[in-house]
């Protein structure tokens, strides 16, 4: 199974995930997460899952990388951000600041 992206730009920016979100698909993700983290000002992203069907760990480094880039661009304008710390390497404080849906399936 595919996984399929739709981009709703409103304010802030929807991504509606629906399929399979694993290794073979992440990449496809990051490539659409780098087109609308290019835009400025962006300081919230919202991620639509409940259609997604299998999400692997390849899948949460999406989600961790682009709560990153959100919180560097936060910093570097000045906008307050969710406070990306340098080293959370392990999700913890994503955690805290994100809440997730139950995934169907």
């Amino acid at each position: 199974m595919s996984l399929k992206i739709a981009v709703e730009g409103s304010n802030p920016p929807t991504i509606a995930l629906a399929g399979r979100l694993d290794t073979h698909t992440a990449p496809e993700l990051d490539k659409t997460l780098d087109g609308v983290l290019a835009k400025t000002g962006i300081t919230r992203l919202v991620f639509e899952v409940s259609q997604l069907e299998y999400l692997s760990s390849a899948g949460i480094r999406c989600f961790i990388r682009a709560r990153k880039a959100i919180d560097r661009q936060s910093a570097t304008s000045g906008a307050e951000g969710a406070g990306y710390r340098e080293g959370d390497t392990d999700g913890r404080h994503l955690q805290q600041r994100c809440r997730v849906g139950r995934l169907s399936g």
